[in-house]
This record gives C-alpha cells, sequence and structure tokens, in this order.
C-alpha cells in the first residue's frame, strides 16, 4: 500500500491528486475508490492511504482511505469582503412617488430651500484603527536595495490623533450611495477585463455615473458631483450639500505600546476574478460555470458596491512579518474603545434626504463604518451614533450662526426617529413590488440593507475571516485551483452560509 496526502481536491468533479515522495508522481483517485460518503469530507493535505495501480495517463489509486486529518488547517474561510447588490429599476408610480430618490436637479445655492443645520456625532472605535499621516514616513532599505515603509497615525497640526473629515465624509458616502440605490459614481466606465465588455457594459443603465448637473442621484447631489467631461451649456460641478468635520481624539487614544507592527502585504483588487466579483443577468452567483459562462461578458452584471465585513484583527497572529518593499509597518494607531465627537454640517436638505444621512451615519443594527487601513486584516472598525440635530430657523443671510436661529432636537427626539422613518418610508414605496395594486417592500427586505446589515453589524463570522492561503502557498493559489477545479463562487453577503471551502 501507498501513502501521501491530498495534493489537489476538485471536490464537484469527485476527482483530485495525491502527493508522494520526493520525484515520485502525483497520483489520480476518484469518488469512487473511496468508501461511500468519505470523499466530500476530506480536504488538502490529509493523509491517505491507497493501492497504486497504471491508469491511462499515469499513477492511478484504488481501494482509498484517509489515515490521519490535516486537523491544524482551517477547513473554511470567509472572504474579508463582499458585494451589496443593487436593486432594479423602480416602476413608473414608484418612480413618480419618490423624485428624490431618483435623478433630478440639486437646489439652488444661493438660498435655504430644505434643512439646514448641523448633526452632532459620537464615534467609537470599535477594533484598532489606522488612517496613515502623509508627513513622518519612515523608510528602510530592505533586501534588493528595495524600500519597506513605516507610518504614524494621522494627526491635526497641534499634534492630535484624528480621522480626518475627508475620511468620514468618504465612508458615510458609500453607505449612502448603497442604501439609496444611487449611481455606481467613480467608476471607470470604459475599463476593461477581459471579454467584449466594458466596466461600464456591466453596471444596469439605471445606475450609470451621473452625467448631467440636471440629473443627479440622490448621493451625488448630497455630496457634491463633478462631471467626467466637459458639458457645453450646463455646470461640470455641484458643489455638496454635506461637510465633514475632523473626528479629533485625546492622544490617550493612540495605542503605542503593542507597536510598531508589520502587516502582512495586502495586494491590489482583482476584478477580472469573475467568480468573486459578477453575476448573471438574472442576478444568481455564477457558481460551477467557466470563465467564458461567469466573465466579463454583456450578459452578467456587476454584483454591487464592494464592502469590507466586521471582523477583528488577531494582533498576535500578525506579529513576525519580515520588512519587505510589498508591506507596510504600523508605528501606532486608535485604540479600540477611544472615543471623540465630531460634527457634519449640512444644507438644503429634503426631510427624506436628511433621513437618509441620518441612517447613513447610524445605520439600523449596531453597524459599524469600514475605515483606513488594513481593513482585510480586520483593521478600522468604528461605531458612529447620532447624539444630536440642530436646525436653522431662519433665512440663510439672517441665521446667527452662534445659535440664537437653531432648534436643537436629542438623541431620542422623536422628529429624529421621525426623519429616518420618512426615508424608509420612501425607499419601501419606490421599490414598491407586485403589480398592481402595488405592495410596499419592507425596507429590510431591500436586497441592499441586507446585504449592508449583513456585512457591517452583528457578531463576526465563526468562521476565520482571511484570504484564502494554505501554508506555503502564495496568495494566487487559491483563486488559481478554485478557477481549474470547483470553481466555487463568493456567496452572496446576506447569505445563512458565508464560508467557502479553503
Amino acid at each position: 500500500m501507498g501513502e501521501g496526502t491530498i495534493k489537489k481536491l476538485f471536490v464537484e468533479k469527485g476527482f483530485g491528486f495525491i502527493a508522494r515522495g520526493v520525484g515520485e508522481p502525483d497520483v489520480f483517485f476518484h469518488r469512487s475508490a473511496c468508501a461511500s460518503g468519505e470523499f466530500e469530507r476530506w480536504g488538502p493535505k490529509d493523509t491517505l492511504e491507497f493501492e497504486v495501480v497504471a491508469g491511462p495517463r499515469g499513477p492511478k489509486a484504488l481501494r482509498v482511505r484517509r489515515t490521519a486529518v490535516a486537523a491544524d488547517l482551517p477547513r473554511r474561510f470567509v472572504n474579508p469582503y463582499n458585494f451589496v447588490r443593487w436593486l432594479p429599476e423602480p416602476t413608473a408610480g414608484g418612480a413618480a412617488a419618490t423624485p428624490l430618490l431618483g435623478r433630478c436637479a440639486s437646489p439652488p445655492q444661493d438660498r435655504y430651500t430644505g434643512l439646514t443645520g448641523r448633526i452632532l456625532c459620537r464615534l467609537a472605535v470599535a477594533s484598532p484603527t489606522f488612517v496613515s499621516d502623509a508627513y513622518a514616513v519612515g523608510v528602510a532599505t530592505v533586501a534588493r536595495g528595495k524600500e519597506h515603509r513605516s507610518y504614524r497615525q494621522y494627526r491635526t497640526p497641534a499634534g492630535s490623533p484624528a480621522i480626518p473629515g475627508s475620511t468620514l465624509r468618504g465612508v458615510v458616502r458609500s453607505v449612502f450611495e448603497a442604501v439609496t440605490n444611487s449611481c455606481f459614481a467613480g467608476i471607470a466606465a470604459d475599463a476593461r477585463h477581459g471579454g467584449s465588455a466594458s466596466v461600464g457594459d456591466l453596471v444596469p443603465a439605471h445606475l450609470g455615473v451621473c452625467t448631467s448637473a440636471l440629473r443627479l442621484c440622490p448621493a451625488c447631489r448630497a455630496f457634491g458631483w463633478v462631471s467626467e467631461g466637459p458639458v457645453p451649456g450646463h455646470d461640470a460641478a455641484v458643489r455638496g450639500r454635506v461637510r465633514f468635520g475632523d473626528a479629533v481624539f485625546g492622544k490617550e487614544a493612540v495605542e503605542k505600546d503593542q507597536g510598531p507592527l508589520t502587516l502582512a502585504a495586502l495586494s491590489a483588487p482583482h476584478p477580472k476574478y469573475a467568480w468573486f466579483y459578477l453575476m448573471d443577468a438574472d442576478g444568481n452567483a455564477p457558481a460551477g460555470r467557466s470563465l467564458e459562462q461567469a466573465g466579463y461578458v454583456r450578459k452578467n452584471r456587476i454584483r454591487g458596491r464592494k464592502v469590507y465585513r466586521r471582523h477583528e484583527p488577531d494582533l498576535q497572529a500578525m506579529r513576525g512579518q519580515s520588512h519587505t518593499e510589498q508591506n507596510r509597518t504600523l508605528l501606532d494607531w486608535l485604540k479600540r474603545g477611544a472615543e471623540t465627537r465630531f460634527e457634519v454640517r449640512f444644507e438644503s436638505l429634503a426631510p427624506l434626504e436628511l433621513g437618509a444621512l441620518l441612517w447613513a451615519l447610524e445605520p439600523d443594527g449596531g453597524c459599524v463604518h469600514r475605515l483606513g487601513y488594513a481593513k482585510p486584516l480586520g483593521f478600522g472598525c468604528v461605531a458612529i451614533e447620532v447624539t444630536g440635530l440642530h436646525l436653522v430657523t431662519a433665512d440663510r443671510y439672517d441665521a446667527d450662526a452662534s445659535g440664537g436661529d437653531w432648534q436643537s432636537f436629542g438623541q431620542h427626539a422623536p422628529e429624529l426617529a421621525a426623519l429616518r422613518a420618512r426615508f424608509r418610508a420612501g425607499m419601501e414605496e419606490r421599490h414598491a413590488s407586485g403589480s398592481p395594486p402595488e405592495e410596499a417592500t419592507p425596507f429590510a427586505t431591500l436586497a441592499n440593507v441586507r446585504d449592508l446589515l449583513a456585512l457591517l453589524s452583528g457578531t463576526p463570522p465563526a468562521t476565520p475571516v482571511c484570504y484564502p492561503r494554505l501554508p506555503g502557498e502564495r496568495g494566487f493559489e487559491w483563486f488559481k485551483r478554485n478557477a481549474d477545479g470547483a470553481r466555487l463562487t463568493l456567496p452572496f453577503a446576506d447569505a445563512d452560509e458565508p464560508a467557502l471551502r479553503l
């Protein structure tokens, strides 16, 4: 009898290959050579005992049984990111009833035409968080004359650790875009990743990038818009009506005792991997399909907006990384439990728009926001809580910003709840299901809301959240094995079982 370890396993196809000693060829084995039901329970690196015979293409195993389990290896993993799905184009009735959730012109900027004021927020760091400072970058020479860089947490000119308002604005805008089903702003519409279709072809027509100041999606109207090219006779940009202040911490918020920390190298995104990034025209994940069937052809569609899942970093497991030109070292970071406050100012928002902004700041279900560096490793979870709302009650040019013309509402005021409810009701009405008489779809059951809550709220998964890699493998090898064999596809974000086989 021979002995070896599983080198490759193609569960869906029912066969695999066994690695033997140095210099010996791999041995092919089929499900039919195993005891009933055993094959599906095996994994890479398991030890097998078998009889070797000559097959048509090389050694073949018969009477295969497992003698040892590679118990130290995780069997499954949860991918660090997933996608928030987009919603179909609403019916004519739903679109007509909720114009502010569709495309329309931004209000004039020379007067207040809606609600104007500021939102008070508390921010709590829920996992170690790092936003890089452009200053104080350390550079060390490593192998082959390459450079390894070290960074410190962002600080204000006065030296206080902080999260810049621009970072907060970008993070909240991404949630606002997803929950309001706004356009895919910033997507490289003409980029190609293979096949005949450009990235723009993969985005549904009703969610294409805004091209006119007269027809802006909810996010572009609230946060601002810049045309990708000249717009003869029309504005090429619209100033945003939402401005974020910095979240400034005390110096005690910085974690120095556990640093510095050298992180694993994080590679660039790989949107060519269609089994993760795309779905078919019917909204199904392309499991088991060839790259030609699952890939960048016009019948397929982009899954949605990429969002990193809430999970916890394992700082101890990260230690011991050698310095290379590809990874980075953090000198310090914001520690878990640190808290501060910041302010959001807004102008001329309709009640529905303000409700959407309040929801994006503090989503339902105890959600966190993901920001900063090393999100795939679990860094960058922050929880935002709206603690107050102040509204201007006078004309724009008469208002006294010192407070004489402000109407204030506390954290639990019914007015705040009413604004959020108005937004939810608008989404329900816009995306009503069925034919006349149409029925409103409960807000919490909308696919984009389900996905957001699944990724950003609740308890992190018990299964390891990581990119797939077995010991000794390089980062791309699982993806290559998957493409050549099982062609597993990323489960949708709200799936009951988000894990994949490693």
